[in-house]
C-alpha cells in the first residue's frame, strides 16, 4: 500500500513537472516580441532617470546587448547630462552600438566638451572607432 502511495506520488510529481516543461517550451513568438519591445522600453526609461542608479544600469546593459533601439535616447541624454562619469559611459555605450552618426557625437565632444576628462576619454573612443579597435573597452558601472 505504502509502495503504491510512493508511486502515485513520483507519477505525479514527474506528469507535472512534463506538464509545466511542455507549457513553458510553447511560448508565443509574439508574446516574447512584446517582451523584448517593453524592455528597451524600460530602458529607455531608465536612461532618462533622475535615479543616478537606475540611469548607469540601463546606460550600461543598452551597451553590453548592444540595443541599437536605445541610441536617441542616449544622444539626448549625453547632450544634457551634467555628470561627466555618466557623460563617459554613456560615449563608450555609443561606442559599443556602433551607430555612425552617434560616433560623430562623440568626436564633436572629444573637442568641444567642458570637462577635460570628458574630452580625453571621447578623443581615447573616437580614436579606437578609427583604428577598428572594437570591443576593446570594458564597461563599468561602479565608479
Amino acid at each position: 500500500m505504502k509502495r503504491n502511495m510512493n508511486l502515485t506520488k513520483a507519477v505525479l510529481i514527474g506528469g507535472m513537472i512534463m506538464v509545466s516543461s511542455i507549457a513553458y517550451a510553447k511560448n508565443d513568438p509574439s508574446d516574447l516580441n512584446r517582451k523584448n519591445k517593453i524592455a528597451v522600453e524600460n530602458l529607455k526609461v531608465g536612461i532618462k532617470s533622475d535615479n543616478s542608479g537606475l540611469k548607469k544600469s540601463s546606460i550600461y546593459f543598452a551597451g553590453y546587448y548592444r540595443v541599437a533601439e536605445t541610441v536617441p535616447a542616449l544622444t539626448e541624454q549625453i547632450k544634457k547630462e551634467s555628470d561627466p562619469k555618466i557623460r563617459i559611459l554613456i560615449a563608450l555605450v555609443l561606442y559599443k552600438i556602433g551607430d555612425e552618426k552617434s560616433i560623430g557625437l562623440v568626436k564633436e565632444m572629444a573637442a568641444k566638451d567642458s570637462n577635460p576628462e570628458v574630452r580625453r576619454m571621447c578623443t581615447c573612443i573616437y580614436d579606437a572607432y578609427i583604428n577598428g579597435n572594437s570591443g576593446s573597452f570594458s564597461l563599468s558601472v561602479n565608479e
